[in-house]
């Protein structure tokens, strides 16, 4: 499901599971901001859960929302953003540019 903020015109996204109703107590994830890197990094400490660690919570509930709040991120940051993250023995990508 996708919807947008009105306040700040923002999109942002959430994964349903099941039907929530409001007589059962739904669980719910928020994960903020949202970028490419939080989807790809497995291995993020930058989130109190991490969006795998999410999905598995929500795969072992009846019903769950994992709701995805939007990011504006220019390139700039996102790469300053991978490149102050810890290391931890993988190979992690990099940024690179191109002339």
């Amino acid at each position: 499901m996708v919807f947008r903020e009105r306040l700040s015109d923002a999109t942002h996204m959430a994964l349903v599971r099941g039907e929530p109703r409001a007589e059962v107590e739904t669980l719910v994830r928020v994960h903020e901001p949202l970028s490419a890197v939080d989807l790809l990094d497995t291995e993020s400490t930058t989130h109190s859960w991490s969006v795998p660690a999410a999905l598995a919570a929500l795969a072992a509930a009846p019903c769950g929302v994992l709701v995805f709040l939007h990011r504006c991120e220019t390139a700039k940051e996102l790469c300053d953003r991978r490149l102050l993250a810890k290391p931890s023995g993988r190979r992690r990508w990099t940024c690179a540019t191109t002339a």
